[in-house]
């Protein structure tokens, strides 16, 4: 059962930046700046923080369409 899923743009650099850094791998992947760099390529990166049962996940990802 997941408790809360939140969905930060590049527009919350602050917040991603706060949520990357916090008790986490802080894998390069997920951090603001790459993903500011991904942006240059027309795609709109998001990132995912998902809580549930005392535990939280990190989630980068984008959007893209299928078939159109």
């Amino acid at each position: 059962m997941v408790d809360e899923v939140e969905i930060l743009g590049l527009d919350d650099r602050e917040r991603w930046e706060a949520e990357h850094r916090r008790r986490g791998l802080e894998l390069p992947s997920q951090s603001w700046t790459y993903a500011w760099g991904l942006s240059a390529s027309g795609f709109e990166p998001k990132l995912a923080i998902v809580r549930s049962r005392g535990a939280r996940m990190v989630l980068p990802f984008f959007e893209r369409t299928f078939l159109g």
